[in-house]
């Protein structure tokens, strides 16, 4: 029963930790096509930077 409980502790710790990395993948991920759009606007349509 021990073996079990410790088990599971160490599986939650690991999902937590998994949780944690995916969060600030996806947050990097949402700030690359952010910043990605913003290049795009400032590559196509120059003039429009000043009118922010």
């Amino acid at each position: 029963m021990e073996k079990i409980k410790s088990f599971l502790e160490s599986l939650g710790a690991f999902s937590l930790a998994v949780t944690i990395i995916s969060m600030f993948l996806l947050i990097g991920l949402a700030v690359n096509i952010y910043l990605g759009i913003r290049l795009l606007k400032f590559f196509i349509f120059p003039g429009e930077r000043d009118a922010k």
